[in-house]
């Protein structure tokens, strides 16, 4: 006698998975990323060049100041050639002559030494600034 057993019937069916509402929440979640992209802290407001902070704070009333590393080791501040045992104390000076605080652009030379370039940024950290910008000049 053959037993009958619910899975003897017939074997051609495909089973699917609805992805559907997968894709409607992937959409979803794209169209929110490009709104609020153009919001993101750290973007420049091309429209005034001002910098925004991590925190997306502008600096509008700072002084921005450029600190050159070069690959030799030279370090320019405000267009003044300086040692790097000076660092500290001229970044010190222009934040008391700055009453908005002083930002500070490091821009770098592509072969600039790692360790002199932590160091600079040890010092700079120190220094409380109001804020850092860094580039990487080739």
């Amino acid at each position: 006698m053959a037993r009958y057993s619910p899975r003897s019937g017939p074997q051609n069916l495909v089973s699917t998975i609805n992805i559907t509402p997968f894709v409607d929440v992937l959409l979803v979640l794209l169209a929110l990323t490009i709104v609020f992209a153009s919001d993101a802290p750290g973007s420049k407001n091309a429209d005034t060049d001002q910098v925004a902070g991590a925190f997306g704070a502008e600096f509008d009333e700072s002084e921005t100041v450029t600190l050159e590393l070069g690959d030799d080791g030279t370090m320019v501040l405000a267009g003044l050639a300086i040692e790097p045992a000076d660092l500290a104390l001229a970044l010190a000076q222009l934040r008391t002559n700055a009453a908005g605080g002083v930002v500070i652009n490091i821009s770098a030379h592509n072969n600039v030494n790692y360790t002199s370039l932590f160091s600079v940024l040890q010092v700079v950290n120190a220094s409380q600034v109001a804020g850092v910008t860094f580039a990487i000049v080739e």
